[in-house]
């Protein structure tokens, strides 16, 4: 059945989907398609010349592998296809061929529609799949299909578009393909979360999330937190993070210098991921060091990221509210529980811990391969020991 709520003039109540199909992109290369005569046309007759094509365009579409938007806006008044030749009809079809360049998001289905004399293509669900020109010279393909067209009813609407997100990001200086509307987003987030919430998103991609979370705290007042963990470091630089600055302090649109986006304020921790630290058997890599090791035990003990890196010329870590966290490693000599290499907690080691401050009254937890210290003595001594890497554990 067709959602109740799709517009009326939608092609689904009419039991077809017709589109354009040129897309210029980076995952649309441009290439030459030569439309033979004979080729339908939504019009009794055309004339249109050759495109007029500017300096720097082609170098735009083929070298900089700009978006459809970003290239009409950088050479006012161009449309796609480019015309290599002029481009001319008598009673809905093509009276000599026209080349035709661009970016094409389905041009093998095109080819294959030419090879088959411009014949509708059976496709193996029994629609039947064309293509046409329009009157301005745009290819549009059209699927039909006997039966009802489906589509899936759904309680989510008027949430914007992928395109319109696009757009947006565009204004920004930025490209990405398909980016989740962040209106939608926001929905979701407003069902999902509290105003406190910690929200995670694995696939960052563009960084949707994140700036649905900046923009729903402006609107109500929330103090919603986000982790986004993006993969492909040259999205995660150049496209998220680089989104979110935007977003925060403000930007000068792209295609419109003369009105700036205000700044939404807030703010963000750009990190990379560094050695893992555990291997495949539960153990401590081999190429993790003191300094990586120390900031996540402080980070799983505390919640806290550690507030300066330490070089593990002392086992003393740092403090957090009522907890000191010392660290007893020797990333030679891991894996081995030996009192020489440093590793373990031993009377002598304790006495000589380093005390974090005259005034602090909190405990002090001690992270090791090994201890010989009673458990009597420890808890005198207000010692809480933990032995690596079993009771590393996040918080």
């Amino acid at each position: 059945m067709v959602d109740p709520s799709t517009r009326e003039e939608s092609n689904l109540w009419a039991g077809l989907a017709e589109n354009s199909i040129t897309k210029n992109g980076p995952r649309n290369p441009p290439s030459s398609i030569e439309l033979p005569k004979g080729f339908p046309i939504a019009s009794e007759s055309v004339a249109l010349e050759a495109t007029d094509i500017p300096d720097g365009l082609i170098k735009a579409m083929e070298e900089e592998s700009l978006s459809s938007n970003p290239l009409k806006r950088q050479f006012p008044g161009v449309q796609f296809p480019l015309r290599l030749d002029p481009l001319k009809a008598e009673e809905g079809k093509l009276t000599a061929p026209c080349r035709v360049y661009s970016g094409w998001a389905n041009a093998k289905k095109l080819q294959n529609f030419i090879a088959n004399d411009c014949q509708p293509l059976v496709e193996s669900d029994g629609s039947n799949t064309i293509f046409f020109l329009s009157p301005t010279g745009v290819i549009y393909y059209r699927k039909t299909k006997e039966s009802t067209t489906r589509n899936i009813l759904s309680v989510l609407r008027n949430f914007s578009t992928t395109e319109k997100m696009r757009s947006e990001i565009e204004a920004m200086g930025l490209s990405f393909n398909y980016p989740k509307p962040k209106e939608l987003v926001q929905h979701l987030l407003q069902i999902a979360t509290s105003k406190d919430s910690l929200i995670l998103d694995s696939f960052a991609g563009s960084g949707t999330t994140g700036q649905s979370t900046l923009e729903l705290n402006q609107k109500d007042h929330g103090n919603r937190r986000f982790i986004l963990v993006e993969m492909d470091e040259k999205t995660a630089s150049n496209i998220t993070a680089k989104r979110l600055r935007r977003v925060i302090e403000g930007y000068d649109q792209y295609d419109d210098p003369s009105k700036p986006v205000a700044p939404i304020g807030g703010g963000f921790r750009y990190c990379r991921l560094g050695t893992p630290l555990f291997n495949e058997f539960g153990d401590i890599d081999g190429g993790v060091i003191f300094p990586d090791l120390a900031a996540h035990i402080f980070f799983s003990e505390t919640g806290s990221p550690l507030p300066k890196k330490v070089d593990g010329s002392t086992p003393f870590i740092g403090t957090h509210k009522e907890k000191a966290v010392y660290l007893l490693f020797s990333p030679a000599e891991q894996g081995f529980a030996r009192e020489a290499s440093g590793n373990v907690l031993t009377p002598d080691a304790l006495a000589h811990l380093p005390a974090p401050s005259n005034d602090f009254e909190g405990v002090r937890i001690v992270y090791a391969e090994g201890c010989t210290v009673s458990p009597e003595r420890l808890k005198a001594e207000g010692v809480i020991f933990k032995q690596i890497p079993y009771q590393i554990e996040g918080n």
